[in-house]
């Protein structure tokens, strides 16, 4: 049995996963993740040292800043 069957971060991956079909392959994930490696106030180079974990970067809020992000940027 999985680690995170039925928590709050299945449910958020689950849900960005059906919400386009774009976001329903692994090269996908592979980037968006990679994307948000290279965002520095994701990994600490804020005024709080906070970096974001899976389950802020699969919620709703997470997901679109990062998205945002890489549109701005790219």
């Amino acid at each position: 049995m999985s680690r995170f069957k039925g928590s709050k971060r299945e449910k958020q991956l689950a849900q960005r996963w059906r919400e386009d079909e774009r976001h329903r392959t692994l090269e996908f994930w592979a980037q968006y993740f990679s994307a948000a490696a290279e965002i520095e106030w994701l990994t600490g180079k804020n005024s709080r040292d906070w970096i974001a974990d899976f389950e802020y970067l699969t919620s709703r809020r997470g997901f679109d800043k990062v998205l945002e992000q890489v549109v701005d940027n790219g």
